[in-house]
Order: C-alpha cells, then structure tokens, then sequence
C-alpha cells in the first residue's frame, strides 16, 4: 500500500497542476514547488524531471523556464498575439539586479584568479537560478488576479498539509511511509526515535501564515490543516521551529490588533490560542508520550552543562560562520569568493555544510558584504512594503500583505538556523515570496491609480 503511495502520489499532484495549468497559466509554476518539495512528496520518482548528468544541479531552473515559456508558445502556435501589462521595476527588483551583478563580477574575478576552473561554470548557473527564478515567479504572478494568485497558494498549502501528514505518521508514529536512510536515529524510553529534515514538509511556516491569515473563509477545514501542520512542526523535534512557529501565531494577532485598534482582541486570541495550544500539548503527550518526552528534553539540553557543539546551539553556529568568514581572502571580502568549488577552495564543503544551518554563512561567502547588506535590505524593504499595503488597503490584498508578513518574519528567523533560500533542495523557488510582494505591491498601486 505504502509502495502504491510512494508510485501513485508524485504522477496524481503533477496531473492536477498540469491541467490547471492549462486554464490558469500559474499552475503550472506548482511543478517547480513539486520538485522542490520533492522526498517530502516522492517526487523524486518522477524520472523525467530527475535528469541524471552535468545539468542536474540547474534542473529546476530549466523546467521552470520551459513551463514559464510554455503559454507564450501555445498562443503563439494557435495564432493568438500575446498580451503583457507594462510591469514597473521597484525597490526589490533593482536590489536583485546588485545581486545578479555581484554573481557575475565573482565568476569574473574567480575565473581569473584559479588555474583550475571545473565546475565553476556550473555553479555560477546553480547561483543565477536563484535570481531567475526570481523575475520569472514575479512575472508568473503578475499575469494572474490575486484572487487566482490566492487559489494557487491554497493548492500549495494543501500539498505542504498532506505532506504533514505523511510526515507526522513517519516520524511520530512509527510508520515506514519514506524509505530514506534516518538523519538521526536512537531510542528513547524502549522506542525507536528518528529525526530527519530532508524529506520534512518544506512550507510550513507558509502553510501557517496562509491558514492563519484566511482562516475566516473556511474555518473548520483551515483549522484543523493549521493543527496537522503544527503537529508537524512539534515531530520535527526542532527547539528554533517550534519557537518561530508560536511566536508567528503571536505575532499575527499583535499585528491585526494593531490595525484595527483593537489591544482587548490581540489579549483575548491569544490567551484563546494559549488554551488551545495547552490542550493540543496535552493531546500530544497522551498520543506520542515518548516523543513528547524526547522532545522536552531536547528543552531540557539548553539548561544543562554541555558545551555548544553538542546541542548544537546558535552560539556554535556563529563561531563555524566566523570561522568560513575569516576563510574568504582579503581582497574578496566586498564581492564574495563568487561560484568556486571544492576544486578551488578546500573550505567550500565546509562552507555547505554551515549554511544548512545558517544560511548568512553562503551569503557571506558567495557575495560578500555586498551580499549580506543586499539580502537583509531585501527583507527590511519587503517587510515594511508589505505593512504599508496591509495598513492602507482592504479586502484581499491586504490580507495577502499580512501573510506575506508573517511569511518574511519567519525566512529571516528560520535563516538563521537553516539554509531557506540556499536550501540543498534547489535555488529556482528560494525567493518566491520577494517576488510576490514585488507583485503586491503593483497590483496595489494599480489599486490606487
């Protein structure tokens, strides 16, 4: 049965976007986000999209652009013209273009500097996908209404929630549902205990801010998808997720009270999400009592006397970063050590395995200070962005800049004990929400005009 799941899954969500495709050209961008989910969905199985060979690390952006291209060539061949709006070039764009220079000037000075150059190429192409993706996520959702732009996230949501569950049945009950080897494994109380992030949900700071955010449209159904969402979040046995997780839900209320004036409804939701998150705890321990117990001493580890590498704590982090920082020469600390390999510079593997949990340590080394002022002004500027048009708006946008919000609070907090936007599972999708708030902010000036 589980084998049947495994086959069956990956071709049924591939079809449902595909034909949605056709209709509501955004759809098919779902593919890059299928693929990026990948383990989590079994995607990985969909050979035709897991192209062995030199071109599988710039796979994602290659299918990503053929199905951008895709609508364009089926007009073309039905004999329609194409129509495009006239799309404005703001704050956040003119950021990513300093960044797309910045790659290019460190592939220049890179080729220059090394005699040997394997790789170098490719890796400049894995960089660039990052950017490209970009422009063409922003473009993508700048063709459709929001309210479609809306059902294309629900979609993701909903794949990210059955992801959850297959997930939560995996990890916390035990069943075989992924045939991957164990990050970690070890027992605990007489039971099997295993903790993987590969093949983990890969959106569910997204899914969460989504059903918060829109929870009102159905509120049973979102509710109960928020649940199976933080209850994947809790069997990830991860202290940083958990945290972010609550402090989102928190943030939410603080914010939509904020704007309505309302400081009694902010104190009122979040005692009622504190009852019900002391319920949901309670339902935990009596249905995984182990792994309720496992995960409180993961809490219990930061009060004992160990040293930072064994648990594994932000202070650890930071040291490993210092140590890649002071690897990059002197003469590239503005413009990075750019697209070099381990064939290059032997401290590169050192550099990957650090911005797995930390994604400012490849941000550091890739594009140097440019790169760090760049992407935090990325996030400042999207912020503030998205709570301008969230507090002068109505109606669907501004809800929309609410989630976006939450979103940006939480790929800033998540960065800086995981790799979000430079993430192993592929670059192409990895600064999706900077390009929607681009988007967001169009439409609303639109909206004005």
């Amino acid at each position: 049965m589980v084998e049947l799941l495994r086959t069956l899954l990956p071709y049924l969500l591939l079809g449902i976007f595909l034909v949605k495709g056709f209709r509501k050209p955004i759809y098919f961008l779902g593919v890059s986000f299928l693929m990026y989910m990948s383990e989590s969905i079994f995607f990985e199985t969909v050979k035709i999209f897991q192209v062995p060979g030199r071109i599988l690390p710039v796979l994602k952006m290659i299918w990503m652009i053929i199905f951008w291209l895709l609508p364009f060539i089926f007009q073309l061949y039905i004999g329609r013209g194409i129509k495009r709006s006239r799309q404005i070039a703001g704050t956040l764009d003119y950021l990513i273009i300093v960044l797309v220079f910045t790659t290019i000037v460190g592939l220049s000075v890179t080729l220059m500097t090394y005699p040997v150059t394997t790789g170098l190429i490719m890796e400049f192409f894995v960089l660039l996908s990052l950017f490209v993706g970009y422009f063409i996520i922003r473009d993508w959702s700048f063709s459709c209404k929001p309210e479609v732009l809306k059902g294309f996230l629900l979609s993701l949501v909903m794949v990210n929630t059955l992801s959850a569950v297959l997930y939560i049945l995996h990890q916390g009950a035990g069943l075989g549902i992924y045939d991957i080897e164990e990050y970690i494994e070890e027992i605990f109380g007489g039971e099997r205990i295993t903790r993987s992030f590969w093949f983990m949900p890969q959106f569910l700071f997204f899914s969460i801010a989504y059903l918060l955010v829109f929870r009102a449209d159905r509120p049973l159904v979102y509710t109960l998808m928020l649940i199976i969402n933080l209850g994947a979040v809790f069997i990830t046995y991860s202290r940083s997720t958990l945290i972010v997780s609550l402090f989102l839900i928190v943030f939410y209320f603080i914010i939509l009270g904020f704007k309505e004036n309302r400081i009694g409804y902010i104190i009122k939701n979040i005692v009622l999400y504190m009852v019900i998150a002391v319920i949901g705890l309670i339902a935990v321990i009596k249905i995984f009592p182990t792994n309720a117990q496992y995960f409180q001493d993961r809490f219990r580890e930061l009060t004992e006397e160990r040293s930072p590498y064994q648990i594994n704590s932000l202070e650890y982090r930071i040291e490993r970063t210092a140590g890649v920082v002071e690897s990059i020469d002197a003469g590239k600390i503005i413009f990075g050590m750019g697209p070099v390999t381990e064939d290059q510079e032997p401290s590169v593997p050192a550099m990957k395995s650090i911005t797995s949990d930390m994604v400012w340590t490849g941000v550091a080394y890739r594009w140097g200070l440019i790169g760090v002022v760049a992407f935090i002004l990325l996030y400042v500027y999207a912020f503030l962005k998205s709570y301008k048009i969230f507090v002068k708006s109505t109606g669907l946008i501004s809800l929309m800049a609410l989630m976006f919000m939450i979103i940006l609070v939480s790929q800033f907090l998540e960065g800086i004990t995981s790799w979000t936007f430079l993430s192993g599972h592929g670059y192409a999708t990895g600064l999706w929400y900077f390009a929607m708030v681009a988007v967001l902010d169009d439409k609303f000036r639109q909206k004005l005009n």
